[in-house]
């Protein structure tokens, strides 16, 4: 993986992850709030719609109340009219207005009654009820003559509103007492169901007002009043307020914020479309989500504009040095960039190597060539060298042959001498072979002898050319090799000086043999006399030939090892000159 690519990978997608876990986490603190804060609108909302619902409810009850209450004040009044008119007494007027005012009855369970100035129920339409005190008592003695009010209070845990109106001539209290879950009787529905109607939930909600029996009471769809709503509105009546949601018959979700009106007993609920309400939501976490990808590609362009400005540099290095490593570089080129970090050091660094590289170079290719000059003087010479062995070699070969002739010859002298009494002219032809045969082995002898003198002074000669070679040549497997030549050189220095020592003995002998036959021919005219003599000579003869051949052999033997080792010297020469062509193709690659 390229170091662009790793710093993309690490410093980018590190960035990345943690940007986008960043608006991740605002597009849910975000999401968050505007979601509690929608919740809280709609609470607020059900509150709102419950207050219109309730203040609508407790107004119509308030004027029905009073309504009441006026009336059964002007009903007092005119008994008191009839008893100013002199009609009837006071007392007459007093107990009639109080039967009369007392049996009003309105909104199921409404009644009137009437107290005193003190707070005691001196009409009820409860017998039982006259005398006793009434449950607003404290409240009733708080108020003025003139003052008309309202109070709400629970009895026999039941929320009931009283209306008060004082009758100045008679001196007592008129109570219109209704219970507040009788209230809806005295509303006016369609006015009720217009101020609902006008409440809009998003785009297609709208509130609902439900009994406690689950019978719609307001609803924009006029054929569902007065109708049992269905399971998802029903569910409602078992709490006095709360949220939930469902699937519509549309298959989108719903959902139902509702809240209890203690007062009236019924239940407000606020229905809509999720999908509407918190639309607002949906389209922040999307443009939430499409900032984020934008900010995203913005980040992601820049960091790619910034690494490639970084690793402009670190790739026009590496592809030096690539260059440089395969033996395809430009040892000329340099890295131009003078910046003060460490990409800027590293570029001066590798400026220096380069330059100590191209000094390097340019030594190689002169060590080179001239290493090559001196491999091919070591090669010429050593085929001269070769060529001398192998006629050294041809030379042994035929001495060999030669010997196995004067052994032959000698054998057959020995049986010419058992006979010698039967022939001395065999004989002294045989001595006449003899010398001409030892004549022949010295002749052979000492040309062997020559040569090998050649051979020490060639070996001599190969040996210094080949130290002067070492001293030029620096690539270690050459230097090796010309060791390994000059080892060789000295085993066959020392082979050729014991075949020339046991060549000075070949002669020696040869001549001792030379001795015997010249007595041997000065005595043949006695050789009868002789004749054992000439067979101890001839048996001599023999083991001289016999040692002959057998030297001959070793010389042979040496002569093939010294031809194998030329032929191993001109292999080695023949590896090291192709070793040094290919270092001189290599060097040769690089442009100095």
């Amino acid at each position: 993986m390229k170091i662009k690519t790793k710093l993309f990978v690490s410093i980018g997608g590190s960035l990345i992850i943690l940007l986008a876990l960043s608006f991740e986490i605002l597009m849910l603190l975000t999401s968050n709030t505007i979601t509690l804060k929608l919740n809280d609108q709609l609470k607020n909302q059900v509150g709102n719609v419950t207050n219109q619902v309730s203040d609508l409810i407790t107004t119509s009850a308030r004027s029905y109340l009073r309504a009441i209450g006026e009336k059964s004040n002007s009903i007092s009044n005119e008994y008191y009219s009839q008893f100013e008119r002199g009609e009837i007494s006071f007392d007459q007027a007093y107990s009639r207005s109080l039967k009369s005012v007392s049996q009003f009855k309105f909104l199921g369970s409404g009644i009137v009654f009437i107290t005193d100035e003190k707070g005691i129920i001196i009409s009820h339409p409860n017998p039982k009820r006259e005398g006793t005190i009434a449950p607003m008592q404290a409240w009733i003695q708080r108020l003025k003559p003139d003052e008309s009010t309202y109070k709400f209070y629970e009895f026999q845990s039941k929320n009931k509103l009283v209306f008060r109106v004082y009758n100045p001539n008679f001196k007592y209290n008129i109570c219109v007492d209704a219970n507040t879950l009788e209230f809806l009787e005295a509303v006016d529905l369609e006015e009720l169901n217009k101020t609902i109607n006008g409440v809009k939930i998003g785009l297609t909600g709208y509130p609902i007002i439900m009994s406690k029996e689950g019978v719609i009471i307001t609803n924009p769809n006029k054929e569902l009043i007065n109708t049992v709503a269905d399971d998802n509105f029903t569910r409602v009546l078992s709490k006095d307020s709360g949220f939930y949601k469902f699937v519509g018959s549309d298959g989108s979700t719903k959902f139902v914020s509702f809240r209890l009106e203690k007062n009236s007993n019924l239940y407000i609920c606020l229905y809509g479309s999720v999908s509407e309400f918190y639309d607002t939501v949906d389209i922040i976490k999307r443009s939430v989500y499409w900032l984020g990808l934008i900010v995203l590609i913005i980040l992601g362009v820049l960091i790619f504009v910034v690494l490639s400005t970084i690793t402009i540099p670190i790739k026009t290095f590496t592809n030096n040095l690539d260059d440089v490593v395969h033996g395809q570089g430009d040892l000329t080129k340099r890295i131009k960039l003078t910046s003060r970090d460490e990409i800027g050091l590293m570029v001066k660094l590798f400026n220096s190597f380069l330059n100590t590289i191209q000094d390097i170079i340019i030594e190689i290719k002169s060590s080179v060539q001239a290493s090559i000059n001196i491999r091919s003087h070591i090669v010429y010479r050593i085929n001269e060298t070769f060529a001398a062995v192998k006629k050294i070699l041809v030379n042994i070969v035929s001495i060999k042959n030669q010997a196995k002739q004067l052994d032959s010859k000698v054998l057959r002298s020995a049986e010419a001498a058992k006979e010698i009494n039967r022939s001395i002219h065999d004989l002294n032809k045989s001595i006449f072979d003899q010398k001409s045969i030892i004549n022949t082995a010295t002749s052979g002898v000492t040309s062997m002898i020559e040569s090998f003198k050649d051979i020490e002074l060639f070996i001599g000669e190969s040996k210094d050319n080949i130290l002067r070679i070492i001293s030029h040549v620096s690539d270690d497997k050459s230097i090796k090799y010309l060791e390994e030549s000059i080892k060789l050189f000295d085993r066959i220095k020392k082979q050729t000086h014991t075949l020339n020592s046991e060549g000075q003995d070949i002669i020696l002998k040869v001549e001792q043999l030379k001795i015997s036959s010249d007595n041997i021919a000065e005595k043949s005219y006695g050789i009868k006399k002789e004749a054992d003599s000439v067979e101890n000579i001839m048996d001599d003869s023999k083991n001289i030939a016999n040692y002959v051949v057998e030297s001959m052999d070793i010389i042979t033997g040496m002569a093939k090892k010294i031809s194998n080792s030329m032929e191993r010297l001109e292999r080695n020469t023949i590896d090291l000159e192709e070793s040094g062509e290919s270092l001189r193709k290599s060097v040769n690659r690089f442009k100095t």
